[in-house]
C-alpha cells in the first residue's frame, strides 16, 4: 500500500480539517514574509553568530540538507512519493559473494606468509663461525 493510498483511506472530515490547517499555516507564513521579508530578522544571523565548531564537519543526509536549505518537502506535497523513492536502500551481499571475498583474502594471507598448506618448521640460524668471532674481538680491541 503506497503512502497515497494510506492518505486517501482517511475519512473525508479528517482530510478537510488537515487541508484547513495547511491553509492557515500558509497564510501565517505569508504574513511573516510580509512583515520580515523572506527570512525573519530575528533568525537572520543565527548561524553566522554562533561560534564555529572545530574538527571535521559532520556528514548530512539529503533530507537534513533540504531542511537547512528550506527546500524540504513535507508529507502533503505532490513530490513526497518521489522523495521517498529516492532514499537509498541498504545494499545486501549474497552469501556466495561473501565466501568468494573470504577465499580471496585467505589466499592473500597464505601468499604473504609464503605457505600454501600447513606451516613449515623454521630453520635455526647457524652458529657463528670462528672468523666472525675473531673479527668481533679485533673491533673491540681497536676501540679501547
Amino acid at each position: 500500500m503506497s503512502s497515497l493510498d494510506a492518505f486517501l483511506h482517511h475519512p473525508i472530515e479528517t482530510l478537510e480539517r488537515a487541508l484547513h490547517i495547511r491553509k492557515q499555516i500558509d497564510q501565517l507564513n505569508e504574513v511573516l514574509r510580509e512583515l520580515f521579508g523572506p527570512t525573519p530578522v530575528s533568525l537572520a544571523g543565527v548561524q553566522t553568530n554562533a561560534p564555529r565548531k572545530r574538527g571535521r564537519p559532520r556528514k548530512m543526509n539529503v533530507i537534513q540538507v533540504e531542511v537547512l536549505n528550506g527546500s524540504a518537502m513535507d508529507e502533503w506535497s505532490p513530490d513526497a512519493e518521489v522523495a521517498v523513492a529516492k532514499k537509498k536502500k541498504k545494499r545486501k551481499m549474497s552469501a556466495e559473494a561473501r565466501e568468494r571475498i573470504a577465499a580471496a583474502q585467505r589466499a592473500r594471507w597464505a601468499k604473504q606468509k609464503g605457505t600454501s598448506g600447513p606451516a613449515t618448521a623454521v630453520a635455526k640460524p647457524e652458529a657463528k663461525t670462528a672468523t666472525a668471532k675473531a673479527a668481533r674481538k679485533k673491533k673491540i680491541s681497536a676501540t679501547k
